[in-house]
Parts: structure tokens; sequence; C-alpha cells
């Protein structure tokens, strides 16, 4: 199974669903249903296929269902040239002394 690294998550999705839908995570992931220890179980599985960077950003849930929900939105935008991957740069910049700013 490969990370997630954002530049893979189409295919890592949907390797990733089948896998899920195996190991009988479905609901739990999908529909948030099932019990505590299904979704803990779940969490694992899916943080265990994030990159570094894809892990800091879903440490915040508590649900194995809001970290599937989030890395899909965190993600498809950055497989395609729209306002998503726009935000994650300017999110991601880093200002230097030497950049101007222009008045």
């Amino acid at each position: 199974m490969p990370e997630l690294d954002g530049k893979n998550y189409l295919n890592w999705r949907s390797i990733i669903t089948g896998v899920i839908c195996l190991k009988g995570y479905k609901d739990v992931i999908f529909k948030g249903t099932g019990d505590s220890t299904a979704d803990i179980y779940a969490r694992a599985f899916l943080k265990s296929y994030l990159d570094d960077e894809h892990f800091s950003t879903i440490r915040i849930y508590d649900t194995a269902k809001e970290i599937w929900d989030h890395l899909s939105r965190m993600c498809l935008g950055a497989n395609s040239n729209d306002i998503t991957l726009l935000a994650r740069k300017f999110y991601k910049y880093v200002y230097s002394q030497r950049d101007s700013i222009p008045s």
C-alpha cells in the first residue's frame, strides 16, 4: 500500500477504498457509524498510510470519518488546477525579509 503524499491522492483513494471494504471499515469511515473499537482500528489504519505532512493535518480529528472527509477536501484540490491549490500555496508561504510588498 502506498502512503498518501498529496500527489497520488486519486490512486491512493482507489486502492485504499478497496482495502477499507475488505477490512470491514466501510461503515465506520464512509458513514461514521459503528462502535468505538471499530473506529479506533479504522483511524489507526488510515494513519498508517499517510506521509508526515498529511498525518500532521489530521491530528485534531476524533473519528475515522472526520479524517477521511478532511483528506478528501484537502487533496482533491491538490490534484487539479483550482483555487484549493492556490490556497494551499498561500498558507504554506513563508515571508522573507527580501520580499517586497507593493504599496
